[in-house]
This record gives structure tokens, sequence and C-alpha cells, in this order.
């Protein structure tokens, strides 16, 4: 019997991360036909078999976190819902009371949160109590991995799921060091693999390099790089469920051949590059590395020699919101003339680049506008800022 998934995703990235797992799938799983996806705001629901939908932890880059729904059912008062929750199979899913619990209300008659939670704990206390938990069970509690059951009430509908993943699944394991306000890995990866898209478009068959030259910590390159990389040492909150997990991790590799064959980062602050350089270190461990150098230097200081002779590709993420006060002062020309340097300077084949929504670079004039041409605006929110990627491609 299959189960239901609902990958979580960043509202306004579902579409790529639809294509993310479309395209990886048949490496994953090359016996199995990619099951129905269903593109809902906030992220995709699948039905397939347990093992390879919590297997997919392991190998997608964009989701968040991958959750298994575990019941469904109309509920209009406490008692009913202590009831439901008392006969649940807990032990598929739990060692023991140690969990937490979201709640989400709409138009439901069982809108009080605080009160929701408690009568869903205990009706999992009143479970174990009939069912004690093995003694090895009793005080378990991971040090990093937390068990999360999530429930959503919906016009008296109530829909369970249980967090597969444990945490935020932007946590790689690499990155130990960061930069101020540093874009999310998740995102990071959804801007790569959007602009790599349109990269493909153009068969280009020279040589590329990706440059970042504000790069924080690393983030958008090391994204670029380790996108197809599996960390098959890591550890999911699926491990510790007690449904069977039938599925060989080590025969699985992506290899697919990365769109740049080097990588630049350049930032300011040697702080930074410091940063970058130490979660350098960190991913050497975990994976052989294509030609990748960071160095302290201001872009507006970088000239085309500092980038060699290979065509460029520029991806960046500039200061804002923490870094930059976004207000009534808030000026678009900072953008514009990063723009306009890097298209003067270098004239990369592609420039992506990343900035508040308020910025409205859509609407700006470009002196260089005769040598670029914008061909992709995508917009979604970074914690709570609008933002929006804007692709140019040289004419």
């Amino acid at each position: 019997m299959d189960s239901k998934f609902f990958i979580t995703v960043g509202p306004g990235l579902e579409e790529l991360a639809l294509f993310e797992l479309k395209t990886k799938w048949s490496s994953i799983h090359p016996k199995v036909d990619l099951p129905k996806c269903q593109i809902v705001k906030g992220g995709i629901e699948l039905e397939c078999e347990y093992s390879l939908g919590v297997s997919l932890n392991y190998f997608l880059k964009i989701p968040t976190r991958i959750l298994l729904r575990i019941a469904e059912f109309k509920v209009r008062d406490f008692p009913k819902l202590y009831n439901k929750i008392r006969k649940m199979n807990w032990r598929e899913y739990l060692k023991n009371e140690n969990f937490e619990v979201k709640v989400t209300c709409h138009k439901s008659r069982l809108n009080l949160t605080k009160k929701i939670e408690k009568t869903i704990r205990d009706g999992v206390k009143n479970y174990f109590t009939a069912q004690p938990p093995k003694k090895k069970d009793l005080e378990f509690k991971h040090e990093t991995i937390e068990i999360n059951l999530n429930f959503l009430f919906d016009n008296d509908n109530c829909l369970i799921s249980i967090d597969t993943s444990g945490y935020l699944l932007n946590k790689r394991g690499y990155k130990t060091f960061n930069s101020d306000a540093s874009i999310r890995e998740t995102y990071a990866s959804a801007l790569n693999l959007r602009l790599e898209q349109l990269i493909q478009k153009e068969a280009i068959t020279s040589p590329l390099q990706l440059v970042d030259p504000m790069t924080g910590s690393g983030t958008l390159l090391f994204e670029n790089l380790l996108f197809n990389y599996v960390n098959k040492k890591q550890e999911f909150a699926f491990h510790f469920f007690n449904l069977k997990f039938n599925f060989d991790i080590n025969a699985v590799s992506l290899n697919v051949k990365s769109t740049f064959d080097s990588y630049k980062g350049f930032d300011l602050e040697e702080k930074n590059i410091k940063a970058s350089l130490n979660n350098l270190e960190n991913i050497k461990k975990l994976t052989e590395l294509a030609n990748i150098s960071f160095k302290v230097q201001d872009l507006f200081k970088l000239k085309k020699n500092d980038l060699g002779t290979t065509d460029s590709v520029f991806i960046l993420n500039p200061p804002y919101g923490k870094r930059l006060e976004i207000g009534e002062e808030f000026d678009s020309r900072f953008y514009l003339r990063i723009l306009e340097y890097i298209m003067n300077q270098f004239t990369p084949l592609f420039i992506g680049i990343l900035v508040p929504s308020l910025a409205d670079l859509h609407k700006l004039k470009l002196k260089s506008d005769q040598k670029f041409t914008l061909i992709e605006k995508l917009s979604f929110k970074n914690g709570a800022i609008p933002v929006t990627f804007y692709i140019w491609k040289k004419n």
C-alpha cells in the first residue's frame, strides 16, 4: 500500500522543486515510474511506497521538509479527538512521549491550539500507558533530530503528518561558518537550478565558470557544486521510526555533469572569505571538488583579468534586510550600480541577482540594456522579505 507524502517548499519555488524531483527520480528509483505529483501552495503532494518517499530526504536540495501523512478524519469536539488519538498505532512512529506538536487551525470548531495540543498529548500518553515502550526506548531523545507531529484542522477535518526529516533540510552538514544574513541553502539551490535551466537552453560547449562577487560564506557556489551530491551518512527522523526502510542508499549515485568547470568567490570582508574557506574544508571531507577559489576583493575593484579568460556566469545575493536596512530610504540605485558594473566590466554570458522585490529592477533603465536582455523574474519570500531573482542574458 502506498503512503502519502507532502514535500514542503518555499512558496514560489514549487515548480523548480518538482523539476528537481522529476529529473532525479529516474536515477534514485530507476525501476519505478515517477508517481503522479500535485503542486499546491507551499509544496508537492505525491503517493508512493514508504521507503521510496522517505529516501528523497537524501537527494532533494530545494525542499525544506518531507512530511508523511499518517491519518485524516472529521472531528468537531475534543472527546472525539482524544479517542481518535489514543487508538492510533503510535508505536510505528514514536519510541516514547518525546515529540513536538505543531497545530494549525482554519475554519474549524476546534481552534484552541493549547487545548488541542494537550488533548493530543493526553491521547498519546493513554496509548503508551496501555502499551508501554520498550525499556531501551523509554528515555530515547536524539541530540539534534526532533520528532515533529503536524496537525492541520481545516473545516473540521484533521490531517495528521509526521516530519520524516527531523530538521530543516537546508542544514546540509557542511556549513559550520556563516556570514551575516546568508541565504538559506534550499533557496540557493532553487536559484542555481533556474539559472542552469536557462543556460542549458543555449547549448554552450565552451568551459564556464560561476562567479559570486559578494559570496559571503559561499552558499550560492557550494549549493551549485553539491546539487547532485548525496550525503549517505546523514541521519533523518525516519531512521527512528519503527517502519521498515527497504532501500539501499549506497546503490545510488547522481552522476550528472556540472554546467560549470570552475567557481570563484569574492567578498570585501576578510571574515566572510575565512568562513567560505572553512566551509570548503568541511566539504573536502565529503566529496571531491571542482576547481574552486575564494579571495578578499571588493566587487568595485574587481577587474576582468581577475577572472581569467574562461566565459563567466555571475550569481549574487547583495546585502539587504539585516545587512542593508529596507524602508522609506531604500534606494534601488545600489543594485543598479552593481548590475552596471558587472555588465560593463565583465560582460558575462548570464547574470543572476537576488534583490528585494521593492527594488523593481525590471522597471529601471540600464545603460547596458542593449548588451543584455532580462529573461527571468522569479519572486518568493526569503524569510519575511519579498525578494526577486532576476536573470539577464548577454545579447
